[in-house]
Formats: structure tokens, C-alpha cells, sequence
């Protein structure tokens, strides 16, 4: 189902999947929460979730381009902040998983699921 929230988004929102969404974070917490290589899970996670979103070129899209996408389809800001940050920091960074890295991406990622997943989720 796709998140309307009735000022200017509809359209925009009528193109995204926000229970698939929803569904693409509890899996990649439960990969997470279940592997000791946190970094490729959080990268895989936001593969798989960007699926879900509608930006124009996606195989040439930024990370800030999908976060804005999710905004504007109504996933809270904070966690998207978070998740991009976090993955910009296992794309481009060079700096090895912490426990605070996982915990942080567990909790935007549970929050994510918790709050715009379906029946499913």
C-alpha cells in the first residue's frame, strides 16, 4: 500500500511500496541481528529497501536522492537520516562494524517495520 498524505505527495506516493518497504527492514534486521557481518547486511538492507521507492534513474540515484524519496512517501526523517548515514559510512567509509553501528541500524530499521509494515511485517 502506498502512503497518501493529501499535500502535493500523492502522486509520488501512489508509486511506493511502503509495506514492501516496511517488509524489506524487519528482514534485513532479522540478517542482522542473526550475522557478524553487519556492514554487507546494512548495505544489502538498503539495496533491498530502495527497491520500494520511486526516484527517476535508480541505478544512477544517490543515497540522498532515495532518502528524499522516502520522506516524501511519509517514513520518518530521523530514521532515514540514520539508515543513509549509516550506509554512506559502509559504501564509501573504511572504518570497521561497531556494536553501535548494528544497534543504531537495528533500531531505525525495527522502528521502520513497526510503524509503515502491513499485516506482514
Amino acid at each position: 500500500a502506498a502512503v497518501e498524505d493529501g499535500e502535493g505527495e500523492d502522486e509520488a506516493a501512489d508509486l511506493v511500496d511502503v509495506d514492501g518497504f516496511a517488509a524489506a527492514a524487519g528482514r534485513a534486521a532479522d540478517r542482522i541481528e542473526d550475522t557478524d557481518d553487519v556492514d554487507n547486511e546494512i548495505y544489502r538492507a538498503w539495496v533491498e529497501m530502495t527497491r520500494h521507492l520511486d526516484v527517476p534513474h535508480p541505478e544512477s540515484s544517490t543515497p540522498g536522492e532515495f532518502a528524499t524519496a522516502a520522506v516524501d512517501a511519509g517514513i520518518d526523517r530521523e530514521d532515514v537520516d540514520e539508515l543513509t548515514a549509516l550506509f554512506e559510512r559502509v559504501r564509501y567509509g573504511h572504518t570497521a562494524a561497531t556494536s553501535e553501528r548494528e544497534n543504531r541500524a537495528l533500531d531505525a530499521l525495527r522502528r521502520i517495520e513497526a510503524q509503515y509494515g502491513g499485516e506482514e511485517a
